[in-house]
């Protein structure tokens, strides 16, 4: 190899370059294998030392710094907006929104995310995460029976966005995830699941001949589904797809310390004899080292009542045995809206229903109004009485 490389006239230097090297770094992110990426780990813990910015100019570095990682880090850019606000501000005052929000950032490095670069031949999942003022969405790919991220980006809403319906921002997110995500969306040859509250769409659509704004997304969603077809697979919109990467990621992070017991044990102190005298060895000793585990540990260190994330893998089991039928019940539903008989069937049912109960007893009628009301006008009483007086005086 070094005849060639002399023979080619290139010349070599030992403490630069490397030949066959099954591992690759370029600008903090490293190449683990050759189909997963992840941050550097000299990058990494470097940023995890950080000490809070005391200066304009320091804070506005570190953000620019950590906007070229955003991808291993999901929620970035609404995470990081206390942060934006005093740049904007041009007043340097570190708050305590801004604290949580730099505390946030390094949590969410140590996760310590590993990105996979899907094949051609493998399935593509999408979900999203849409709160008030940003957007998050994470592009899957299912590779050996397992769900790996492939993808992962962030965008905060701007303008009249931020005001619009939490429908409207699920659907601009998915577009929007979409043209971001173009360069593995469509070199896959199956189409793409996302999975989203179905409402959504039908929201969009039953509202596009009152909005632009809906017809706008209408149709950029029919023109998607001609160039990247995609399914949709119906999930709340309660369903923290967020939940399940942190509690997966962080068991294998190479950064993550090990907390020795629970916060509630550490504001614990043991008794101290009287008098106590601590010498320099001691004290340096006790500062400088971990601290060993604890035999006696009065509060648990996880709480047994809190619930499980429910993976995203076992959500995508539920379609697996979808039926024909089941899909054609669906599509039927979702084109024929409330025209669907069975809906039909069941309104004009339980009306009859009412209608032959308020026959037998002529009681029943009053009494399940005010069954109806009593809870009513316990949560919106100043709604309800404006409606009864604007119904008072129409009848006057």
């Amino acid at each position: 190899m070094d005849i060639e490389l002399q023979a080619a006239d290139v010349r070599k230097f030992p403490q630069k370059n490397s030949i066959f090297e099954d591992k690759q770094k370029i600008l903090g992110v490293q190449r683990l294998k050759t189909t997963e990426m992840a941050l550097d780990r000299v990058k990494a813990e470097s940023i995890l030392l950080w000490e809070k910015p005391d200066s304009l100019g320091t804070l506005q570095a570190r953000i620019h710094s950590l906007d070229y990682l955003q991808e291993f880090i999901p929620m970035y850019n609404h995470v990081r907006l206390p942060l934006i606000q005093i740049l904007k501000s041009g007043i340097f005052k570190w708050t305590s929104e801004a604290d949580d929000a730099w505390n946030k950032i390094k949590a969410l490095i140590t996760l310590d995310l590993k990105l996979t670069i899907p094949d051609s031949s493998e399935q593509l999942i999408l979900t999203i995460h849409v709160s008030k003022v940003a957007f998050s969405c994470i592009l899957w790919v299912i590779r050996d029976d397992d769900l790996k991220i492939a993808a992962n980006h962030s965008k905060p809403f701007f303008g009249k966005d931020i005001l619009k319906s939490l429908y409207y921002k699920e659907i601009f997110s998915i577009i929007e995830a979409f043209k971001y995500f173009n360069q593995y969306i469509s070199n896959t040859t199956k189409k793409t699941i996302i999975l989203l509250d179905a409402r959504s769409l039908l929201w969009i659509a039953r509202n596009r001949s009152y909005s632009m704004a809906c017809e706008r997304l209408a149709n950029k969603l029919a023109a998607m589904q001609q160039t990247t077809p995609y399914v949709v697979y119906s999930m709340p919109s309660e369903t923290n797809f967020l939940a399940d990467i942190f509690s997966s990621a962080l068991p294998h992070s190479r950064f993550a310390k090990e907390n020795i017991f629970f916060s509630k044990q550490a504001k614990k102190l043991q008794p101290i004899q009287d008098p106590t005298l601590y010498k320099k060895d001691e004290l340096f000793q006790y500062f400088s080292n971990p601290f060993a585990q604890e035999n006696i540990n009065a509060f648990p260190k996880y709480n047994s009542s809190d619930q499980s994330p429910i993976s995203i893998k076992s959500l995508i089991e539920l379609f697996k045995d979808f039926t024909p039928e089941q899909k054609y019940n669906s599509a039927l539903r979702l084109l024929q809206g409330w025209n669907d008989s069975s809906l039909l069937k069941a309104d004009i049912t339980s009306i009859s229903l009412l209608k032959k109960l308020v026959l037998i007893d002529s009681n029943l009628s009053q009494y399940l109004a005010e069954k109806l009301t009593e809870p009513m006008l316990d949560k919106h009483p100043d709604e309800l009485k404006s409606i009864l007086r604007q119904d008072f005086f129409q009848r006057e």
